[in-house]
Order: structure tokens, then sequence, then C-alpha cells
């Protein structure tokens, strides 16, 4: 799941969240700093789960 970050250092416009909901970016359409934090949310996905599985 991907939501809104809520930390007071971050604006929301440079989130993954809004690149995603509101920019309909893709993957390959976002910064290095974004496909990071998305590889790092990937990277929280339990083993052997659907949407780990599918990568």
């Amino acid at each position: 799941m991907v939501s809104p970050r809520t930390c007071p250092n971050c604006t929301i416009k440079n989130t993954v969240w809004w690149a995603i909901a509101i920019e309909k970016r893709s993957i390959d359409e976002m910064t290095p700093r974004q496909r990071k934090a998305v590889g790092r949310i990937l990277d929280e996905l339990p083993p052997g789960t659907a949407a780990s599985s599918n990568l």
C-alpha cells in the first residue's frame, strides 16, 4: 500500500503517492528518488505474497 506521507519535512508533491495517484506516473516516469522509495516499499512485502510473486 502506498499512502500519502505525513512527514513534516516532506512535501506531498514529491512523494511516490503523489506521482501515482495525482500525476498518474509510471515507474519509468518517476524520479530516481521516487523509484528508490518504491524499491523500499516492495522490499517490505512478505515473501510468497501474491504481490511479491508478480514482481
